[in-house]
């Protein structure tokens, strides 16, 4: 089961090194490259460096570094003085908020340390919920990650979400880096520390963006300008979340979309946008089509009447069907015995007698046959049967273009199948040339980038090593103690080396810290990986 992945991993791989190497051999190539086989690294025509070593890739330029002495030079004028205040306020809030996230990251990882212990060493007695996710994701202002019971969640394509939402993580998480280094470089220019280079990586298939100063210069910086231009990264990804929660409460994206593109038919049903290929529904549910009812559950409206309906372990009660109790009682049961198999029968029931009935003529086609509530309800010979929860036997209402009537297809399976194999929207494209996928694809990435930028501030404010918490960590220290704190700043996260030199009790507050952070950390990855399996 794990060959393929690992296979289709291991030529992305072996691809790269192969373009890279290629690139470099190439004499007079208009993109200059690197094999890098060492730590070592040469600088290229035109300062831009491609370096692959093993299952890490890394872009590095030096052209936007004009751009950014740039804006330190606007900044430092007196003509733009009043900028220069405002941004250095703005930062100034962003240590603040520095010092807030860093006490929640650590007061939220002991928590989460405390919920996973618990379900770790209750396992039995937990009752594992794996919803299935490939459903309504076009009522998208959340990603439903799946639940364990507790606020963190791991998010693993394929396993707790949908493996279709891996592109919409990994852009997510890019951007949200982008916003966060942006913040550094804004922060670096507002005092007059120039950047060395930006760049962009791929380390095993995640994503990352990053930006390097001369640790010479932050080395000269106080305390506080260092604070500030640390704390600038997580501070521009929680106020990104503000933003993006904003622009939801607006529901910017849902009103730009219905604006001229797409047209809400939540109040008619769901759009079907995909059917998984090669299943049983692809041949008879047609993309563009509504569902309107499953059995005799409307999936109108704004709640999730489709998913909570498929995801149920017991079918809601409905309506039964008038038959003749001559043909009712005419077939024996056989059909609904355990381990029989009747290919055209199925199993009904009518109180405590069952019968085998075939399902297609009187399920799908309701104006040919009479509902009932009771037995009451039938006149005549007539009596009231309902198919046998073992049957599994569901009814999809879907509302096809250019027909009157709605269509009924009768599924036979398990009802988690079809919400598996099916994914619906309550957009529908005005024209064909707009795609059926593109606002659920948008509304994921929105809900993908909330959880990423949030993720980024309170993730990188912990006191890890390589992280920004640990370099925000002492630069807070060295205000408190007012000693200078010679280091070596790289604020590519994972390449970052440093030495501290302070006073005692700064030394072990940092140690305790980082060393305690760390072991609860490593705990929490392995206790939720366990618990994700």
């Amino acid at each position: 089961m794990l060959a393929l992945p690992f296979i289709l991993f291991s030529l992305f791989w072996a691809a790269i090194h192969a373009v890279v190497h290629s690139l470099n051999s190439e004499k007079g190539s208009l993109l200059p490259t690197e094999l890098r086989s060492s730590r070592s690294s040469r600088k290229l025509r035109g300062g831009t460096h491609v370096t692959a070593r093993y299952l890490h890739l890394k872009i590095e330029s030096s052209a936007w570094n004009r751009y950014h002495d740039g804006l330190a030079g606007k900044l430092g004028s007196r003509r733009f003085q009043r900028s220069n205040k405002t941004l250095g306020y703005f930062y100034d809030a962003g240590v603040a908020f520095g010092v807030f996230g860093m006490l929640c990251a650590i007061g939220l990882l002991l928590w989460t340390c405390a919920n996973l212990f618990t379900e770790t060493f209750h396992r039995d007695s937990v009752v594992e919920i794996h919803r299935v996710v490939k459903r309504d994701i076009q009522d998208a202002s959340h990603v439903d990650v799946g639940r364990s019971g507790g606020f963190v969640q791991a998010i693993i394509p394929g396993v707790t979400v949908p493996f279709s939402h891996i592109i919409p993580i990994f852009l997510a998480i890019f951007l949200s880096q982008v916003v966060h280094e942006v913040g550094h470089a804004v922060s670096g220019a507002l005092e007059s520390v120039p950047i060395n280079s930006v760049g962009a990586a791929l380390t095993l298939v995640i994503p990352s963006a990053f930006v390097t100063f001369p640790g010479s210069l932050l080395e000269t910086l106080k305390p506080a300008s260092r604070a500030r231009i640390i704390a600038a990264g997580p501070w521009h990804n929680a106020v990104f979340w503000v933003v993006l929660v904003f622009l939801g409460w607006l529901r910017l994206s849902y009103h730009g979309l219905t604006l001229f593109a797409y047209e809400d038919i939540s109040g008619l049903g769901r759009v079907v946008l995909d059917v998984e290929s090669g299943t049983a529904l692809d041949e008879y549910l047609p993309k563009g089509s509504i569902v309107t009812q499953l059995d005799d559950v409307p999936v109108n409206g704004t709640d999730d009447a489709w998913g909570n309906y498929l995801a149920a372990s017991r079918p809601s009660p409905s309506e039964g069907w008038c038959v003749e109790k001559d043909v009712f009682f005419e077939t024996p049961g056989s059909c609904c015995l355990e381990g029989v198999a009747v290919s055209l029968l199925s199993c009904f029931t009518t109180g405590s007698d069952t019968g085998c009935l075939d399902a297609v003529p009187l399920l799908t086609k309701p104006k040919e046959n009479v509902r009932c509530d009771s037995m009451s309800g039938c006149e005549g010979n007539a009596i009231c049967v309902r198919p046998a929860e073992s049957a599994q036997l569901l009814r999809i209402s879907v509302q096809v273009a250019g027909q009157e009537d709605d269509e009924i297809i009768l599924w036979r399976g398990p009802k988690k199948e079809v919400l598996q194999q099916v994914q619906l929207g309550t957009l529908r494209a005005r024209l064909s040339l707009f795609s059926l996928m593109l606002p659920s694809i948008l509304f994921v990435l929105e809900g993908y980038l909330k959880m990423t930028t949030l993720s980024l501030y309170l993730f990188n404010l912990l006191p890890l090593p390589y992280l920004d918490g640990s370099r925000f960590l002492e630069a807070l220290l060295s205000m408190a103690s007012r000693t200078q704190v010679p280091d070596t700043y790289d604020l590519e996260m994972g390449i970052n080396i440093s030495r501290h030199v302070g006073t005692g009790w700064t030394v072990r507050i940092e140690k305790t810290l980082r060393v305690g952070t760390t072991v609860v950390f490593i705990m929490c990855v392995l206790m939720a990986g366990w618990n994700s399996f």
